[in-house]
Formats: C-alpha cells, structure tokens, sequence
C-alpha cells in the first residue's frame, strides 16, 4: 500500500534544515510512458509540493546551459501556465553581469528545477562561481529542489556518474544524505559500481530509476511517486548479499501535506 506522509517517523536531522520540509523533488531520468525526459504531469505535482503557482529558476548548467535545454524546461512548465508564474534561465557560465542577473532570479524562486548533462561540469561551475552556497541558503529557507538525472544526483553527499566517461563517485552538494545513482537499471557500470559501494557506504545507497520522482525530508526520509514502470531502491546490505528494496511509495492526494513549514 502507498504510504501516508503522516506515517512517517522522525529521522535525525541535520543542522538548518527543517525536518517536516520536502527539500528534494527530483527525478533519475525520463520515463519510457513519455516522449522525453520531463513527464508532463510533473509540474502539476512540484505545485501541489510547493503549494502556490511556481517561480521556477532554472539552472541548465550541466548542459552547457544549452538553448536545447532551456527550450526542454519551457515545453515542460509551459511557459505560464495554470501551474506556473515564471521561469527564469539562471546561467552561470555566461558573464559576470549574467551571473549577477541569475543570482536575483534564484533568490526570487519557490522552485529549483536543474535539467540533466554532465553532473561533474555543473557541480564544478557552482563551487567556482559560489552558486552552490547560494543553492544551500534557498533550501535552508524552504525552496524546493528539484531536476531529472544530473538534477537528481547533485543534492546528494555523492554520487556516481558518468561524466569522466567510467563510472565513477564523486562528491556532490550535500543536501541530503547518501549516495545515488541515477537511470538506475539503464546505466548498468553505474548499478555495478553503486552496488559495489553500498558495502561500506554509512549512508543510504540509492537507485534512482527513470519515470521516478524521489522525495526526500528529514522526518520521512526517502519516498516515491512512481510516473512510469520502473521503480527506485535503496541498497541494503543483508548479510553477505546487497538487497534492492524498493522504496516506499506515496500517492499524489498527499504529497501537498509535505510542504507546510518553510513555504514562500
């Protein structure tokens, strides 16, 4: 059975998060139910999550924030729509004055939405360019992050990827605990490496499959909406012998019931 949010248990938290907050809404990659990698019931549930219409920033930064990609997130949100106020292209590899511009419009969002590429590229742009203390703030104080596959990936204290062309781990932003790997299932050296981690990994190890919105806040930990046929799991060791053990599931009458603290 899908799991209530009000059946959660508290978890540990950590230090300037608030622990009833969904602070993470994001995706491991497209669904195959779709045409590409954004499914077109998605904004619908970032709205119910964030509870008003949507200022989006987006950040295309691990595609070289590419028009390719800016024009992907604007068919997804449509632009303005029923559930959206704006979108704004945040660039962070453009000027100075660019920088400047999409640091305003960060600071004016209610929604963080990072769009896939090279995880690595976009992890490095943001530390160099003091994006990702700007990212950490906007989370403290309630925005809700999200983004499909390198926008999934980089939340985390690690990952593992592909942008050095072998799978590999990398240090991520650290928002929210644990290692991931995204299109789990598809990215076979990925589930191979993440499973060879998992071992001796402190914190969850998680599969983040296609078609599948992960959600995470302190007090819940990690649940899912599951938009297409695969489903996203935790690897958890049992003996000698690593387990994928589905994540928990929640239905979308109730994810607008993660959202009441922290709300702008």
């Amino acid at each position: 059975m899908p799991m209530l949010l009000s059946e959660c248990q508290p978890r540990v938290h950590r230090p300037g998060s608030m622990p009833n907050t969904i602070a993470v809404a994001a995706m491991g990659g497209g669904s195959r139910t779709t045409t590409d990698a954004h499914p077109a019931g998605l904004p619908a549930i970032l709205a119910q999550l964030v509870g008003q219409r949507l200022r989006v920033a987006h950040l295309g930064t691990a595609s070289g924030e590419s028009r390719e990609s800016e024009q992907a997130v604007e068919e997804l949100f449509g632009r303005v729509s029923e559930q959206v106020d704006d979108i704004a292209h945040a660039r962070i590899l453009g000027s100075a004055a660019e920088r400047r511009r999409s640091l305003r419009y960060l600071a004016g969002a209610n929604l963080v939405y990072v769009s896939g590429g090279n995880t690595a590229l976009a992890l490095q742009a943001w530390r160099k360019h003091h994006a990702d203390d700007m990212l950490r703030q906007l989370s403290r104080h309630g925005v809700l992050m999200s983004g499909s596959s390198a926008g999934v990936l980089c939340w985390f204290d690690a990952c593992v990827t592909d942008s050095f062309g072998a799978a590999r781990v990398i240090d991520a932003l650290g928002f929210i605990p644990g290692i991931a790997c995204a299109h789990y299932g598809e990215f076979q050296d990925g589930r191979k490496l993440l499973r060879r981690v998992a071992r001796g990994y402190p914190t969850p190890s998680l599969g983040i499959a296609d078609g599948s919105l992960i959600l995470y806040s302190q007090s819940c930990g990690y649940n899912a909406i599951n938009l297409g046929v695969h489903r996203s799991v935790e690897l958890q060791l049992k003996g000698e012998v690593i387990a994928e053990v589905p994540l928990k599931s929640i239905t979308l009458d109730v994810v607008r019931m993660g959202r009441k603290a922290g709300r702008r």
